[in-house]
């Protein structure tokens, strides 16, 4: 009998046996016939009180076997005594095992919680009467493996008929879930000093499967302190947080101290001054930095910032930009400030001339000194007498010079030319002899 046949009502079976019993009828007793009503009529009793609706017991124990008859099956034989009589008229037979045509599927479940029987699915049928007993051995309790992946879980179902024949398969349930994971890791970050680097099991935040497992709910939390040193990347203070479950399933997270290195820095000399801008001669050993890091420098052309070009006065300024080992760059600036004298004239030396109209300015006879190789123009005044009358004897005359260079600058000098002349000569006739004194007159 399946299932689903169980479920008819007993008016029902009641017709289905009188079909079966009438051939048998015919040959009987009278006694016979009698039991044949007696026990359609225990059959009815039992219809109306479970019938084909069997029995389910569900038991929190391990299946004993098969050779173990359970009490509450010895108390259902007890009970249907009066039917299993009436075998010999044909109405069953004890040879008869049950049969299980389905048993339920087996499963795959997160927790041990999940385990439990799925009779429903149990699809049977019982050969000996048409009652029986289902008893379904549950695990009695958690295993050493909780509810680990890989544990299995046994559900026993054991069909038992009115003739005292059972027959059971078993429903593995298989434990597979997610081991504890951490869903927040306590924060790290940058700090200034290493007393800063603290670790926070109270910000640590997971999530585990099966809270009601012992062994899944069992969170071991472990932190470990890694120290390291970086020249580049200064010192690191790291916490690893390690969780583990009963099952030997772990998870990480890290928090992360960084104590950065010192930020380099680099230092200029004193600003300078020079003569001239191709004075301007910066060099590596100029500069100087923090720590004790390689480091090449990289340093800019001389820039003019103020002033004219190459002229007193002008600034220019020079970058100097250091790269250290660990690629970290730092600048400094240096002005260097032109300051010089700027350029000198020298006059012609003084001479003397006769007349003045000899006089004439030589500019070829200028001599100038520049700075920084500078160029310019000189230039000669008009001759001016400065004392005497101008042509006479003893005069002197002035011959202003300048110079102009291309900033500006200016330098003058002066050359004296004096008039130097013997004087007039003048020449007397010669001798003469006269008579007489009256004679005596003179020869212009």
């Amino acid at each position: 009998m399946t299932k689903d046949a169980i479920t008819k009502s007993s008016r029902h079976v009641m017709a289905r046996k009188n079909i079966r019993c009438c051939s048998s009828i015919l040959l009987k007793s009278f006694v016979a016939a009698f039991a044949f009503i007696l026990s359609s009529a225990f059959s009815m009793a039992q219809n109306a009180t479970g019938g084909n609706n069997p029995l389910i017991i569900v038991k929190k124990e391990a299946y004993p076997g098969p050779d173990v008859v359970p009490q509450e099956v010895q108390s259902f034989l007890s009970e249907n005594a009066v039917q299993q009589s009436a075998g010999p008229l044909g109405d069953t037979d004890p040879e008869a095992v049950p049969e299980i045509n389905n048993c339920p599927d087996d499963q795959t479940v997160e927790c041990f919680s999940d385990v439990g029987h799925t009779v429903s699915e149990l699809e049977y049928t019982i050969n000996c009467s048409e009652n029986g007993v289902i008893i379904i051995y549950e695990p009695a309790g958690i295993l050493e493996t909780g509810s680990c992946p890989g544990t299995e879980y046994v559900v026993t179902y054991v069909v038992w008929d009115e003739c005292g024949n059972s027959t059971s398969c078993d429903q593995i349930f298989t434990l597979d879930n997610e081991g504890p994971q951490i869903t927040s890791c306590p924060e790290g970050g940058e700090i200034t000093d290493p007393s800063e680097a603290v670790s926070n099991v109270e910000a640590l935040d997971f999530t585990f499967s099966c809270p009601e497992d012992p062994l899944c709910a069992d969170i071991l939390v472990e932190v470990a302190l890694i120290e390291e040193t970086d020249i580049c990347l200064g010192n690191t203070y790291t916490y690893v947080y390690t969780i583990t479950d009963g099952c030997g399933r772990t998870d990480q997270c890290e928090q992360v101290f960084t104590l950065p290195p010192a930020e380099l820095t680099v230092e200029c000399p004193e600003d300078a001054v020079v003569e001239c801008s191709f004075d301007i001669n910066p060099t590596e050993e100029d500069v100087s930095i923090s720590g004790d890091l390689s480091y090449s420098v990289d340093i800019s052309d001389p820039t003019l910032v103020s002033g004219n070009e190459g002229c007193p006065g002008a600034m220019y300024e020079v970058v100097y930009t250091v790269t250290d080992e660990c690629q970290n760059e730092a600048t400094c600036t240096r002005n260097y400030t032109v300051e010089n004298d700027g350029p000198i004239i020298t006059a012609p030396v003084d001479i003397e001339v006769e007349c003045s109209n000899d006089i004439v300015a030589d500019i070829e006879g200028v001599v100038v000194s520049t700075f920084c190789e500078g160029f310019g123009e000189v230039l000669a005044d008009e001759p001016v007498v400065i004392s005497g009358d101008g042509d006479c004897n003893g005069s002197v005359w002035e011959i202003n010079y300048n110079f102009t260079d291309e900033c500006g600058g200016t330098s003058s000098d002066s050359q004296l030319v004096t008039i130097a002349q013997a004087g007039p000569t003048i020449v007397a006739p010669l001798d003469i002899v006269i008579q007489c004194s009256e004679d005596a007159v003179p020869d212009v």
